[in-house]
């Protein structure tokens, strides 16, 4: 997010990720993919969270379009606010105001302030991507009873407790509707369907 993403991919190594993905996870078999940003609070409390959404399509963009062919594959993008009272402030830097650099290219120090006076630890929006989970969970047991392919019918086999336990099922659909989808720069980005829980 800072310096123009300059350290992004020494961070991140989005590029190494999407390589992986691209050349050694068999795509052909049903996946949610989560992007999730940490540490959010200081986009958050900036109402900048589209810009968050914005940079992880940026910094992931060769595999997002390698992923939305893909129809039985699911990504998302789901940010969470760590900690909650404390945000990031700046890096260390040189006399000439340029980020001082470790031997890996990263920032030496980071540092970050209180968002307020006596903060208090807030985490927020932690368990969206379990959420997600578990919208994808229930979708897929359901769409896969009466499948046939063998991967299929092990996921359908793996959760045979919900026909002995509606209420878990039951719940476990439940909870998953409290994902968020189109505010604070969460969004679905391909198999949206294969969320949606009936």
């Amino acid at each position: 997010m800072e310096e123009s993403s300059f350290f992004n991919e020494a961070k991140n190594m989005s590029g190494v990720i999407s390589e992986y993905f691209k050349k050694n996870v068999n795509v052909e078999d049903e996946k949610l993919i989560l992007f999730v940003p940490l540490k959010c609070e200081k986009y958050y409390y900036e109402h900048r969270m589209a810009e968050v959404n914005l940079k992880i399509k940026e910094a992931y963009k060769e595999l997002i379009i390698f992923l939305q062919d893909k129809e039985q594959i699911v990504s998302a993008i789901t940010p969470i606010l760590t900690i909650g009272g404390i945000e990031f402030d700046n890096f260390s830097r040189n006399e000439k105001g340029c980020v001082v650099t470790n031997p890996n290219g990263l920032p030496d120090e980071t540092y970050y302030k209180f968002y307020k006076v006596n903060p208090k630890l807030k985490p927020m929006y932690c368990v969206q991507p379990l959420y997600y989970i578990l919208s994808y969970v229930t979708a897929q047991y359901a769409d896969n009873q009466n499948k046939g392919n063998v991967f299929k019918r092990f996921v359908s086999n793996l959760f045979n407790l919900f026909s002995s336990d509606v209420d878990l099922y039951a719940e476990m659909k439940k909870l998953g509707k409290f994902k968020l989808t189109d505010r604070q720069g969460y969004e679905i980005l391909t198999g949206a369907e294969l969320i949606d829980v009936k």
